[in-house]
């Protein structure tokens, strides 16, 4: 654990990670529990039109989260590769230059 600035931590060849996540597994979490709500209001209301009244809702899905294998090859592959853009924590250039 660290106050140093990201360049000087990495001038000493150590990797800085800000881990101010919570918000954003909160709002994962309100998500998932908005998915499931609407899931069920949408099985009990046998809906299938969005609140327009016209455009045709899509069908919603549950995501089972213990199903994603935690060592998937492609994953991995597109990590290891440095292929991270739009990944939050590991999109940078010194973190993609880390992962390739």
């Amino acid at each position: 654990m660290t106050q140093y600035d990201m360049n000087a931590i990495e001038a000493l060849g150590l990797i800085k990670m800000d881990l101010l996540g919570q918000r954003g597994f909160t709002t994962m979490s309100l998500a998932l529990d908005n998915m499931k709500s609407e899931r069920t209001k949408e099985v009990k209301e046998k809906t299938c039109v969005a609140p327009d009244g016209m455009t045709p809702r899509p069908k919603a899905r549950e995501i089972d989260f213990e199903a994603i294998p935690e060592n998937d090859p492609e994953t991995c592959e597109v990590i290891a590769t440095g292929r991270t853009m739009g990944v939050f924590q590991i999109e940078s250039p010194a973190m993609r230059g880390c992962c390739a």
